[in-house]
């Protein structure tokens, strides 16, 4: 019990060092119930999240960690409609995800590049 407690715990603290440092939050889908007159609209929304941080991705529950346990981000492409990561072990095969992301503006984009070259040491390269 306590190790399956300890491992719950390890992975929660992944998460909230991933939410918490997002250098990118995706949306990518908002779920809607139907609004009784009394109820607000708000509450039966519900919103979720793709977090990318210098720690790693979080997809709702399913943490993607790099940049920690000899697990390195590698690499990023951002692309006008896509931005992919490259990460894993020094000397290993290079594992990929690219996420559906539409390219911001050119003021936004700097932030984000700057945030990871100075964070990871990674500088994204923007394709096409």
């Amino acid at each position: 019990m306590a190790a399956l407690f300890f491992a719950a715990r390890k992975k929660l603290m992944t998460a909230k060092a991933i939410a918490d440092s997002a250098v990118i939050c995706i949306q990518p889908a908002v779920v809607c119930g139907r609004a009784d007159e009394e109820k607000d609209e708000d509450a039966l929304r519900e919103n979720f999240g793709i977090y990318v941080s210098c720690f790693g991705i979080l997809l709702g529950t399913r943490i993607i960690e790099f940049n920690q346990n000899g697990v390195w981000l590698r690499s990023v492409e951002i692309g006008q409609d896509y931005i992919s990561f490259g990460y894993g072990e020094r000397g290993d095969e290079l594992h990929i995800i690219r996420l559906l992301y539409s390219k911001p503006d050119e003021g936004a984009l700097a932030g984000i590049i700057e945030n990871f070259r100075k964070e990871t040491g990674v500088v994204p390269v923007i394709a096409g």
